[in-house]
């Protein structure tokens, strides 16, 4: 066995053994990202200095844009690889899956991409915004619609695609350097 697969079974194996922890697990899965993303905004909306905070929700927008819409479609254009519950007849998602590919995971793209660019803002809450990703990441594999390394490849592109805007957006002087 692989050890994309291996992994896989060691998380997904948790589900269906409790209904607190599935609730959790959907919960994180699938409601706590919009609480996420509010929460970058209001943080982003509490930056006094206008000019900061627009060009910090711009550069926010862009990358994770770059990330979600450019890089996961074209991925996604060549490579068409099935999810969890298409190829193992064992496995019973805990969340309705989405019946496109699975690679990379669209939602560990968008939120690494987030936390990398909200940590050129803020390194604290870009930890903080990274962690919230990285369970967001591990409950998509629990819930039974990722793999493993749909994830692991979300986050690299993610950060990776924040970091591109940084090379390519000129900076203002009050941002992190």
């Amino acid at each position: 066995m692989s050890l994309n697969l291996n992994i896989f079974n060691a998380i997904y194996g948790l589900a269906h053994t409790s209904r607190f922890l599935d609730a959790f697990g959907v919960f994180i899965a699938h409601y706590f990202p919009y609480l996420l993303t509010v929460g970058v905004i209001l943080l982003l909306y509490k930056e006094k200095d206008i000019t900061l905070r627009l060009y910090t929700f711009f550069f926010v927008i862009l990358s994770t844009l770059l990330a979600r819409g450019i890089f996961i479609y074209g991925i996604s254009f060549f490579y068409k690889n099935p999810r969890p519950f298409n190829v193992l007849s064992e496995v019973e998602p805990l969340i309705t899956g989405p019946s496109t590919h699975s690679f990379p995971s669209g939602h560990a793209t968008f939120f690494f991409a987030l936390a990398m660019a909200f940590y050129f803002y803020n390194r604290t809450w870009g930890y903080v915004v990274g962690l919230c990703a990285f369970f967001i990441g591990i409950a998509r594999i629990f819930v039974g619609v990722h793999w493993p390394l749909d994830v692991v490849a979300g986050a690299f592109i993610g950060i990776m695609s924040a970091c591109l805007m940084r090379m390519l957006l000129p900076r203002i002087p009050k941002t992190i350097e």
